[in-house]
């Protein structure tokens, strides 16, 4: 396995404080899926369609798709710098 670099894990982690804050989680309504805020329902990612409740995020692996980039929030990734970066200092 390759390790990050400490410019990749910079570039990672200016990556992660730019995007939406917070905990994201997936949610359902009007039968499709976004990813928002946890306990706020502004959308984060959502499906483009000109149809009203007609579009949905689609493919083969979509529920486990959308529960990595849910996971992979940017708190999390930012934990998981801090996590690296404090190892490599105290091995």
């Amino acid at each position: 396995m390759t390790h990050l670099t400490d410019a990749e894990l910079v570039d990672l982690e200016a990556k992660a404080r730019a995007a939406t804050p917070g905990e994201w989680e997936i949610y359902d309504s009007c039968s499709w899926r976004r990813i928002g805020i946890k306990g706020d329902y502004r959308p984060i990612l959502q499906p483009y369609g000109t149809i009203r409740c007609g579009a949905d995020i689609i493919g083969p692996n979509r529920d486990n798709d959308l529960a990595r980039i849910a996971t992979a929030n940017p708190s999390t990734v930012i934990r998981l710098i801090a996590e690296i970066r404090e190892r490599r200092v105290n091995g």
